[in-house]
């Protein structure tokens, strides 16, 4: 992606970012792709996590994704940054999900960071 900034006093300023990633969805269900609106749809677990004995586990999947941000243009000198993603999603139905990812990030010249996130998702 680009974003070209018009400024006020002196050279107009571009800066830049592109971002790569792959998923495997381990219990095998698939995501729906949907053409005319150009978006992907929900993972549909085929055994669905409900309350009762006929629960089942969900639908699990693994990502990756490596990222680049270029915050360098003219005078401006932001540095670099670029992150590394290893995550996995918990599909528990269609309506819930949980995400735990592992990042690790470098910015030049400030340095680097892990980080652990975890995020709990309600769609209704």
């Amino acid at each position: 992606s680009q974003s070209f900034v018009d400024a006020a006093t002196g050279p107009d300023l571009y800066f830049y970012s592109w971002f790569v990633e792959a998923s495997w969805i381990l219990t095998g269900e698939h995501r729906p792709f949907n053409r005319s609106k150009g978006a992907f749809g929900a993972i549909e677990p085929t055994s669905p996590v409900t309350l009762g004995h006929d629960s089942g586990w969900g639908a699990f999947q693994v990502a990756a994704r490596y990222g680049v941000l270029d915050l360098n243009s003219d005078s401006v000198q932001g540095g670099e940054l670029r992150d590394t993603t290893l995550g996995i999603n918990w599909y528990l139905n269609p309506a819930f999900r949980w995400t735990i990812n592992y990042i690790y990030s470098e910015r030049e010249p400030l340095g680097s960071e892990n980080i652990w996130q975890t995020r709990f998702q309600v769609v209704f």
